[in-house]
């Protein structure tokens, strides 16, 4: 699969992560947020190393991933993971600074993302996965109109320990929320 590629949708861009300073420098500040710690896999991001390899990570076949950026300043990630060609479909996972939450952006940059992914990137189905206590998350799946399908239950490793996930999902046939 090819990089993301660039989506610039008013104020804010949706563009492809980059592997230089800037970028590393970004992640380790996410990172140090303990509500991106607790609910997304940069929190595992402790040094540089650390971050260049979480990058490498969504450059795979089975990724896009994105960095948010609102009037030229980052603002938070957004992506697609378990991308399957086959099956058309993906997951899509998202987060955002501190400074960026509440004025509705992720909801915008997952909009764009789904209607992109729709369309320009040729998928059927896309799911929204998030642990039962990350009310932003799903706040944010339930306002860009992914329908909620039911629990799975222990859905998610982390540190040896199985954890249940929320899942949303959203046919390319549903109609855009109002």
């Amino acid at each position: 699969m090819a990089d993301a590629p660039l989506l610039v949708l008013g104020d804010f861009t949706l563009r492809p992560w980059r592997r230089d300073d800037h970028d590393i420098a970004t992640l380790l500040v996410a990172s140090g947020d303990p509500y991106i710690r607790r609910f997304s896999s940069v929190g595992q991001v402790r040094n540089r190393a650390d971050a260049e390899a979480w990058l490498r990570a969504r450059s795979g076949p089975a990724h896009l991933d994105w960095a948010v950026e609102r009037h030229s300043e980052f603002a938070g990630r957004v992506g697609l993971r378990r991308l399957s060609r086959e099956d058309v479909e993906a997951e899509v996972g998202y987060w955002l600074l501190p400074q960026q939450r509440g004025a509705g952006l992720m909801t915008a940059a997952v909009l764009a993302l789904t209607r992109w992914a729709f369309s320009d990137g040729g998928l059927g189905r896309l799911e929204i996965r998030h642990e039962l206590d990350n009310n932003r998350s799903c706040a944010v799946a339930e306002r860009c109109g992914y329908a909620a399908e039911g629990t799975q239950r222990g859905a998610l490793l982390r540190d040896d320990v199985r954890h249940d996930l929320h899942l949303h999902g959203k046919l390319a046939t549903d109609p855009e929320p109002s």
